[in-house]
């Protein structure tokens, strides 16, 4: 489940609205983040790669996040360990898909070597991730980069028990209206925001239902026609061989043969 308000998380009250919804019986753990991993907001930027003269032809996607982002959204190391807890960037994490753009084939190789972000952020990368799609699937797998930024955080990412989902969400729903008061609640299930990503998918898909049915109805249409104007066609054609003794059946295979 996401809470978010759309804009950064106020910095002094970010342990308490944490502390809070962790001794909440149903929440399993919470992480921090500027977008959850499947997200149509996301930021992209190009890099210099273990302290290589030009930035890289290519944009990783960013995904500024707490050390709790990998246990609260299941995604499992492939090498490496998790960012320590941080308020600041201070190390990064990558993708499989990351690593194959650069060329790496085997992930330990990765560990250790600077991504320079910006002229600023010049930091070690600690760990690899496995590949998640960050968008929807019509763009694919795109190379991800994680790393933490408290300032940039909007989003409280809360896994729940599926034991009393509906008085765990008035519980989370109290505790943010203490912390952030001023702010409305707004809560959102990864799996419908994903949903989001393909409404445009379902529309066309009920389009071209439709249309089907109608082709398919058009079809038995002129079929029907046609087969009317031969049976007039043939109208003499069939009294003379229902004299001559002809079986509703053969009669039947003289119109079906010609389709």
């Amino acid at each position: 489940m996401l809470l978010s308000r759309r804009t950064a998380l106020e910095d002094q009250n970010l342990i308490t609205l944490k502390n809070k919804l962790l001794a909440i019986d149903g929440v399993k753990s919470t992480s921090f983040s500027f977008a959850s991993p499947a997200d149509d907001g996301n930021w992209s930027s190009n890099f210099r790669f273990d302290h290589a003269e030009k930035e890289t032809d290519w944009n990783a996607n960013l995904k500024w996040a707490d050390a709790e982002y990998l246990k609260t959204y299941s995604i499992p190391l492939v090498a490496g360990r998790n960012l320590n807890p941080s308020d600041t960037a201070k190390e990064f994490l990558v993708n499989e898909t990351f690593l194959k753009r650069l060329g790496i084939t085997d992930p330990q190789q990765a560990l250790n070597k600077e991504i320079d972000l910006w002229g600023q952020m010049k930091f070690p990368i600690v760990g690899v991730i496995k590949d998640f799609n960050a968008m929807s699937l019509r763009q694919g797998i795109v190379p991800v980069l994680v790393t933490s930024a408290k300032n940039f955080y909007g989003i409280a990412g809360i896994k729940l028990s599926t034991k009393d989902i509906s008085g765990t969400l008035k519980k989370v729903e109290a505790v943010w209206n203490e912390t952030y008061p001023d702010f409305v609640y707004e809560q959102k299930f990864l799996d419908a925001k994903i949903a989001n990503f393909y409404v445009q998918e379902g529309k066309l898909s009920g389009l071209f239902k439709i249309f089907a049915a109608l082709a398919i109805f058009l079809s038995c249409l002129g079929l029907y026609g046609l087969a009317s104007f031969m049976a007039v066609q043939k109208t003499k054609e069939v009294g003379i061989r229902k004299v001559l003794g002809a079986s509703v059946n053969s009669i039947i295979y003289l119109f079906q043969k010609n389709f």
